[in-house]
């Protein structure tokens, strides 16, 4: 909810509003079942202040991981990308705790692919050496921590995009429906989004040159059975 600005934060922040209502309603329905809040862990109206593993600063608008963690994060990357030995365990560990950071700026995990595919060449414990993309990208990831923060007071674009691509071409269209509609749309839409398989070289080729390539695949897949 956004609290009407009352000329101080003291003031702002003792006016009544609907999350009072709704705590007030949650500890009664605690109540009612013999359940008890813990007092300890109760946190009303603060302007900074974390949970779940994210920090949020109330004054400034921005919500991310905690940003000491973030800081010990980049810096065991940054020794992670000096040329030297690693294990599996560490390399799972420090792809994990990047993946957590980069939730809350999505574009960065642009950044994060040969780090993905280190493997072990023996167990889990063996000592191996990180190729250099996947070192570069930890010198990147560590150089843009800083990013890992979303805007809360970001203000929704009053443009809706629609993109499409295809072997051969891309296409992107827009159409203004202002700045309510948009903000509805991001808050009501599915924002995990969908993954369509990429054809195969070989149905991209046939794609491209006018066939049908399910049609050929099929015929070929009939006459290997017969064969």
């Amino acid at each position: 909810q956004l609290l009407p600005w009352k000329g101080d934060e003291v003031t702002t922040l003792a006016q009544e509003g609907r999350d009072q209502q709704v705590f007030e309603a949650a500890t009664a329905a605690y109540n009612s079942v013999d359940l008890r809040t813990h007092e300890g862990k109760k946190v009303r109206r603060s302007l900074h202040t974390k949970v779940w593993g994210a920090e949020i600063e109330g004054k400034a608008g921005l919500i991310g991981p905690s940003r000491c963690k973030l800081l010990r994060l980049a810096q065991l990357s940054v020794s992670m990308a000096k040329s030297g030995p690693v294990d599996q365990k560490l390399v799972e560990a420090i792809t994990g705790l990047w993946a957590f950071n980069l939730q809350f700026r999505r574009p960065l995990f642009a950044f994060m692919y040969d780090i993905y595919h280190q493997l072990s060449p023996g167990g889990p414990e063996d000592l191996f050496k990180l190729t250099q993309g996947a070192r570069n990208e930890l010198m990147v990831l560590a150089s843009c921590a800083p990013l890992c923060v979303c805007d809360a007071r970001a203000l929704p674009d009053s443009f809706l995009y629609c993109v499409d691509a295809s072997p051969s071409g891309a296409g992107v269209c827009r159409a203004e429906v202002g700045v309510e509609v948009s903000g509805e749309l991001w808050r009501r839409g599915d924002k995990v989004g969908y993954r369509m398989p990429l054809l195969s070289r070989l149905q991209s080729s046939l794609k491209g040159s006018g066939w049908d390539e399910e049609a050929v695949l099929s015929e070929e897949e009939s006459t290997g059975d017969e064969g």
